[in-house]
């Protein structure tokens, strides 16, 4: 669903990067296929598991001069401290299958630091569901 609903809006990642944890890959994998991207896409991170913000900050770091746009996908509590301290923001809630948007004022990954983004969407599953 969340796949659909980015392809939808026109997002596009030049990299996927996902925890290798069962049920972190499954959903890349699934949100991979429904936007038309191959498994080969995605870069498995085993320290993505019980990391803190900071560590997932200097994981993405490390990603090439090719990547302009990047999906990560990660285990809470980690990504919800991850987008608000990326967007210097509060979210109230983060829950699985939630997707959030952050244009980071960086030229290069290095660059990355807390602070440096802005949170331009969270898309969250309960808001797409019928009631």
């Amino acid at each position: 669903m969340m796949g659909q609903i980015l392809r939808d809006e026109g997002i596009q990642f030049d990299q996927i990067v996902s925890s290798s944890a069962n049920r972190a890959i499954t959903t890349a994998r699934v949100v991979a296929g429904e936007m038309g991207y191959g498994e080969k896409q995605i870069r498995e991170e085993q320290s993505f598991y019980g990391a803190s913000p900071n560590t997932i900050v200097d994981i993405l770091k490390g990603l090439g001069h090719s990547v302009d746009h990047a999906a990560v996908f990660g285990h809470n509590p980690t990504f919800h401290s991850l987008v608000e301290q990326l967007a210097n923001t509060t979210i109230e809630k983060f829950p699985t299958c939630a997707a959030a948007t952050i244009s980071l004022d960086i030229d290069k990954w290095p660059d990355l630091e807390a602070g440096r983004g802005e949170l331009t969407a969270l898309r969250l599953p309960r808001d797409y569901t019928d009631k």
